[in-house]
């Protein structure tokens, strides 16, 4: 018995020094020392003709929440609850754009909708205030389209960011496809900027 609680107290009192070796979570390089985060965000659509790709007229913006995340005591990260719409004006013959299998169409209007869903993104590289993350989310669409034809959605996104402290910028691109669960997915792609306050 007594050995059995000296094994006890030797394996706590192990775990006690490797954990005080172990760097603190530092402040998270997305917020500073912040726990809150309202980021505004617009973009454009782009179709994927490899040649020549080309921007559309249809467009994105959003309104996301986040709070600081940390994984494994270093990977610094973010979770978001997103709220979004997509626009777009039509065009004349002259604006269609595409490679083949993308639907290609000047009625851009047919892929007006709204979404909502969650995301994480976690920070690759950082130092000073620049980081760059990867992101990976889940949306629910209002409708189906003939790009993405299902309502839920997944997202993807790749950012170039520098916190000011109180203000956040980014530079992003972002895909958002449905991963082949219906024959329809050629997906979105959109580049844009955001701007974000830490509080």
């Amino acid at each position: 018995m007594k050995i059995k609680r000296n094994a006890i107290i030797a394996s706590s009192l192990l775990c006690g020094m490797l954990s005080s070796a172990l760097p603190a979570a530092a402040a998270n390089v997305m917020f500073g020392d912040n726990e809150n985060q309202l980021l505004i965000s617009a973009g454009q659509s782009i179709r994927n003709d490899i040649k020549d790709p080309k921007t559309e007229n249809l467009y994105i913006a959003s309104l996301s929440y986040g709070i600081p995340t940390h994984y494994f005591n270093f990977l610094q990260g973010r979770f978001n609850f997103e709220v979004g719409a997509f626009r777009g004006k039509n065009g004349s013959d002259n604006d269609r754009v595409g490679s083949p299998g993308y639907p290609k169409t000047t009625d851009m209007k047919q892929y007006n909708l709204g979404y909502a869903g969650f995301s994480q993104d976690i920070a690759v590289i950082y130092f000073g205030g620049f980081y760059t993350s990867l992101g990976l989310g889940a949306y629910m669409k209002t409708k189906a389209t003939n790009r993405i034809g299902t309502a839920f959605t997944f997202g993807e996104k790749a950012a170039l960011g520098y916190n000011f402290g109180p203000v956040a910028v980014e530079a992003y691109i972002r895909h958002f496809s449905n991963a082949g669960l219906s024959e329809q997915n050629s997906g979105q792609n959109f580049y844009g900027a955001a701007l974000a306050y830490n509080f």
